[in-house]
């Protein structure tokens, strides 16, 4: 009832240990600059405050009080439907507890990119500590020429990306970590040929990973990820979407393809199986499309390099599912609690088994 009258929220931020709170003389505050927003962004849910609530006393009054000077190319991506519980083993305090632990939140913070950099996703810091700077020692800008945050750009990644002009080079170095968390270590050298190999966890680092590389993309920023690899293409089914995506991603991220053409040694009579430990000599990785449910898989168990199932009959087509999926959260902001409906071919539809 007296929201009108508080002009900024703060955490009272103390990243006191438990040992000091419990001394004879305790210092005062508390931890709480990691959970605050994510319980502000639950009490929006909960309808107990609106996202304009947040952005005025979180952003847009704390910079007129202060005087604080504008940010460029910074902002912070939220996921307003993720539901997680807090506990202290998680955050990254020096405090190591919070007077939260086990509250149950509703929405939580996906990526923070600070001066054109992404310094947080997926809940991990990828930046060494003090990357901070003293915002007062850099050139003021009258605040009367703010263009102060709307909902829209709040709740709309594409708006912002276009912003990101001053990216530097150093930022494939973090885009390196990002690949390096521990995370993502379970995807080094591994096929892919179903989606039973993900959990949500892989899916979220796959998309972020995407994100990250597709903003760097549209700003000129051409990461040369795969540079000095091969990828054989080899497709036994017609195919121009599938084949000519990972022609293109492959390029785009400084690597190279070979196909297989339809006049291979198999018009001999070579087995497609003998083709492809062939193939599996000239490339560091194979994207495989067979007619047959299986052979895809059957092949994976027995080759020298990761296989990727770009489809395998009436079996699965993973990487189509990831794709779609990828494309509904870009559009509609969350893959979560959605019923999608499916339509065509769905006893015989791969990616519907996907």
């Amino acid at each position: 009832n007296n929201l009108d009258i508080i002009d900024c929220f703060a955490s009272d931020h103390a990243p006191h240990t438990l040992d000091e709170k419990d001394s004879d003389d305790p210092p005062p505050g508390f931890p709480g600059v990691e959970t605050m927003l994510t319980l502000l962004l639950t009490a929006v849910n909960q309808k107990r405050l609106t996202l304009d609530d947040v952005i005025l006393r979180l952003h847009t009054n704390p910079m007129k009080i202060f005087n604080i000077p504008p940010q460029p190319n910074s902002f912070v991506e939220v996921n307003m439907n993720s539901p997680w519980s807090i506990s202290s083993n998680k955050l990254h305090s020096r405090a190591n507890w919070t007077p939260f632990e086990n509250f149950q939140l509703s929405a939580s913070v996906d990526r923070v990119v600070i001066r054109g950099v992404l310094v947080y996703v997926g809940g991990k810091f990828i930046v060494d500590p003090g990357f901070g700077i003293n915002v007062f020692t850099q050139p003021q800008t009258s605040m009367n020429s703010l263009l102060l945050p709307t909902l829209d750009e709040v709740m709309v990644v594409d708006k912002l990306i276009p912003l990101r002009k001053s990216i530097k080079n150093e930022e494939t170095d973090l885009l390196l970590k990002l690949l390096n968390l521990e995370e993502a270590k379970w995807f080094h050298g591994k096929s892919f040929i179903t989606v039973k190999h993900l959990d949500r966890g892989k899916i979220k680092l796959i998309f972020n990973i995407a994100r990250e590389v597709e903003a760097l993309y549209k700003v000129g920023h051409h990461t040369k990820l795969l540079e000095g690899k091969i990828l054989a293409l080899a497709f036994v089914e017609p195919s121009t979407r599938t084949l000519l995506s990972f022609q293109s991603a492959m390029q785009k991220l400084g690597g190279s393809t070979i196909i297989l053409r339809p006049d291979s040694s198999m018009v001999k009579g070579e087995t497609f199986e003998d083709t492809v430990k062939a193939l599996s000599c000239f490339a560091d990785a194979l994207v495989i499309r067979h007619d047959v449910k299986g052979t895809v898989g059957a092949i994976a168990k027995t080759s020298t390099v990761p296989i990727i199932n770009g489809g395998d009959g009436i079996g699965e087509h993973p990487t189509q599912a990831l794709l779609d999926f990828f494309t509904i959260r870009q559009e509609i902001g969350t893959i979560n609690n959605l019923t999608i409906s499916l339509i065509g071919d769905l006893k015989n539809g791969r990616t519907t088994h996907s």
